[in-house]
């Protein structure tokens, strides 16, 4: 049944990378990527179950069809987002020794590379806004734009295929350091099925080339190294913890628990943290502007969301300007408020260190007023440690909220049809809550895990 499952996938996968340019064939893409997800929802659901027995040969041969599978996305078309241009024009500017987060691609001041990257210039999404990813993540950019000869080499598009290859890559260590977990705890190894063989997964790394699989990779690996058993591995695990926060802000929440048994590890964190931003002083324009795309993210940008589109209506009336009456900031602010909430419940409970990250980012995708397709794919580690239907289903039905890329590309607009908030968000509600209530019931709040 394994390798029957794993034919399906490939074919979906195989099907989507031929379609060529995908805003044109969104219909197309969507059965594709769903069909991929059934499938794979199927083997995850049941290889918790009944896999056959435990053999290493299983893992190598999980993982020899896992890097077939990113072999095949990686030669498609990066077509449902065009972030990756933006982490071209980026990386370029820091090759350059100029702060991304100092000016916005369309700004005067970077005219000279306007004309000379124009091909990468074109093709950046919102151009009027500057860098908003973290220190690390700009480096790592400007390192593989380097590598590759930089933003003018064949118009930027030598730069976008070595980026996305070694985002693959970064998402195939994901998945040998999950078999790693699964072998140490004496798991069924073919868990790994969860992360190795996801379409999402594998259609946001190798496929569009997100670079969330860097701070995914950091994040693993510094939770591999919980708990600490000497000096060096507790070092390790703050500067891994301190990476993934320098690649995508999100790990920052892991630092209550893997501080939770040594306070100190959460001060040497914080210490690599600041040391990651060390690199902007030798760059032009230093730390200015260091947080004004962050900000503009943070207030600005809504898609899809599980709960957020019902809270900011309730907020008192105000103008959208920032201000501390904006029913926008109010509205974030009570939704950080009860993130932290879910960090303190679990530390008060005294989950599991992985397990309690893990769901912590659950709780931050519920939350989040902007919840891309690729953000699921923080959480699908979690589902190579515990069962878990609802969020199973989150990632194999994930890329039906690319439903609108097709409007977006055409006409510049962004619209939402009405059916796709019951049709994705209901059935995970109700998931959620049948799971917490069947957990209650039979009192198995803490299920075994690494």
């Amino acid at each position: 049944m394994l390798a029957i499952g794993y034919a399906l996938v490939l074919t979906a996968i195989t099907a989507f990378s031929a379609l060529g340019p995908l805003p044109e064939r969104v219909v197309a893409a969507e059965v594709c990527l769903l069909a991929a997800g059934l499938v794979w929802l199927w083997l995850v659901l049941r290889g918790h179950r009944d896999f056959g027995r435990d053999s290493a040969a299983t893992t190598r041969w999980i993982l020899l069809g896992a890097v077939l599978l990113r072999v095949v996305a990686w030669a498609g078309e990066p077509g449902l987002s065009d972030d990756i241009h933006r982490y071209v024009w980026e990386g370029g500017l820091v090759a350059e020794g100029v702060s991304p987060y100092a000016w916005a691609p369309s700004d005067p001041e970077l005219e000279t590379y306007q004309e000379s990257w124009k091909g990468a210039y074109e093709r950046i999404n919102h151009p009027d806004v500057s860098a908003a990813y973290p220190p690390l993540a700009q480096l790592a950019h400007a390192g593989v734009v380097t590598l590759a000869g930089g933003p003018e080499a064949a118009d930027g598009e030598r730069a976008v295929a070595v980026l996305r290859a070694f985002f693959a890559a970064c998402d195939l260590g994901v998945c040998l350091l999950l078999a790693r977990w699964l072998r140490e705890a004496g798991r069924d190894p073919r868990r790994l099925v969860a992360w190795a063989w996801c379409p999402l997964v594998i259609v946001e790394f190798a496929g569009s080339g997100h670079f969330d699989s860097l701070g995914i990779l950091f994040a693993v690996a510094a939770l591999t190294l919980l708990p600490a058993k000497t000096r060096l591995r507790e070092l390790a695990g703050s500067a891994l913890l301190a990476a993934g926060a320098l690649v995508k802000w999100l790990p920052l929440a892991f630092l209550p628990f893997a501080a939770r048994a040594r306070p100190r590890r959460a001060a040497a964190t914080l210490v690599f943290v600041a040391l990651g931003f060390a690199p902007l002083f030798f760059w032009s324009g230093g730390a200015t502007g260091l947080f004004r795309g962050t900000g503009a993210y943070g207030l600005r940008w809504e898609s899809f969301s599980f709960l957020f589109r019902w809270i900011e209506p309730w907020m008192p009336a105000g103008a959208r300007d920032g201000s501390l009456s904006d029913p926008r900031l109010l509205a974030r602010a009570l939704v950080g408020a009860a993130f932290l909430l879910v960090i303190a419940f679990h530390l008060r409970r005294g989950t599991s260190p992985r397990l309690a990250c893990f769901r912590t980012v659950g709780a931050f995708l519920l939350l989040t007023p902007t919840l891309h397709p690729w953000y699921v794919c923080w959480v699908v580690p979690l589902l190579v440690l515990e069962r878990h239907r609802a969020w199973t289903f989150a990632a194999a039905f994930a890329p039906i909220l690319y439903w609108p890329l097709g409007g977006w590309v055409s006409r510049g607009v962004w619209h939402e049809p009405a059916w796709l908030w019951p049709v994705f968000a209901v059935p995970f509600l109700l998931l959620s809550v049948l799971e917490w209530r069947g957990s209650h019931d039979s009192g198995d709040h803490e299920p075994a895990t690494p």
